[in-house]
């Protein structure tokens, strides 16, 4: 774990907190709130660790190998929930493969695991970083991509560019907050707290009068307001995050495993919403967020015993 940044881990475990706060029904304010910061974090902290190239097949592995293994395991755990609770407006049981294979949303059938899109649109992100980079110097390929990203929020064809294939209309309009948390990287507010907290509260307010927003639907509301408020939201939390006194092990074990998360938390909330509803009847949302967060910090921590107790060899 040497060479972490300790507080981006922070950062990250905190934003992976917000994600599963995001998918289990919290009143509407706080909903909006949180759909308007998580995913802008998580482009801007990729963007905050890049080093000027991209090594594309290094990404495909990391990225696209998790995606399909991921896709398919929460496919076939849907098959088993769909034949209890199958519906009339539910996909057929073919479409989460059509999904996979597109590497995106096709008429709504991500739903068996509908964070995977932040994987392939992470991807495709990158991948035309590595294209613009090949043409360009860093800085421009960077100010390039941002626009196109820009386009796709401002423009009417923002809403066509949530079914390109690869997740390539939200990887790009992530691109805005990748570009700007590299441009940000060296700056150091001297009072992390303050500043990260007006910043936070700042994006707060502008969520709250923009409304709920959703990258993966590429449903933006205002789009300035939404770039504003994930833009600040962001930064906010990421530099919140440089204070010692925030930099917790439970928060860096999160962010350590935030791919795994990603990947897992979703079909646990399935399992988790039938086990309480089994027992208490309706679920408080606050409950399932707990209880979620608690088995993914304990999956997070077997597999830093497992990572450690395998040292690669020499």
């Amino acid at each position: 774990m040497s060479g972490r940044r300790q507080d981006l881990d922070t950062a990250k475990g905190l934003g992976m907190v917000l994600v599963i706060i995001g998918h289990t029904q919290p009143p509407e304010g706080l909903q909006t709130v949180v759909y308007g910061l998580h995913m802008p974090l998580f482009f801007l902290i990729s963007g905050l660790l890049w080093r000027g190239q991209v090594r594309l097949a290094h990404s495909a592995r990391t990225l696209w190998v998790p995606f399909l293994l991921a896709s398919l395991a929460s496919w076939a755990l849907w098959l088993l929930k769909q034949g209890v609770h199958a519906g009339a407006d539910a996909p057929p049981w073919w479409g989460p493969l059509l999904v996979t294979a597109w590497g995106g949303n096709v008429n709504g059938w991500l739903v068996h695991n509908t964070p995977l899109w932040f994987l392939p649109a992470m991807l495709s992100l990158l991948a035309v970083l590595w294209l613009l980079t090949r043409l360009l110097p860093a800085a421009a390929a960077l100010a390039v991509l941002a626009g196109l990203g820009l386009g796709l929020v401002c423009l009417p064809i923002g809403a066509q560019a949530g079914q390109w294939p690869m997740s390539l209309g939200q990887g790009l309009v992530g691109g805005v907050f990748f570009a700007l948390g590299h441009a940000s990287g060296r700056f150091q507010p001297p009072r992390p707290v303050l500043a990260g907290g007006l910043a936070l509260l700042v994006s707060a307010g502008l969520a709250t009068l923009n409304g709920r927003v959703d990258l993966f639907s590429m449903q933006f509301q205002q789009p300035w307001l939404y770039l504003a408020a994930g833009a600040t939201g962001a930064w906010g939390l990421v530099a919140l995050c440089r204070a010692p006194c925030l930099q917790r092990p439970a928060w860096q074990l999160l962010g350590r495993h935030s791919l795994l998360i990603l990947a897992v938390h979703m079909p646990l909330l399935w399992l988790l919403r039938g086990a309480l509803r089994a027992a208490h009847g309706p679920e408080p949302w606050w409950l399932l967020a707990l209880s979620c967060t608690v088995l993914m910090g304990l999956l997070s921590w077997w597999r830093d015993r497992v990572d450690l107790s395998h040292p690669p060899a020499p």
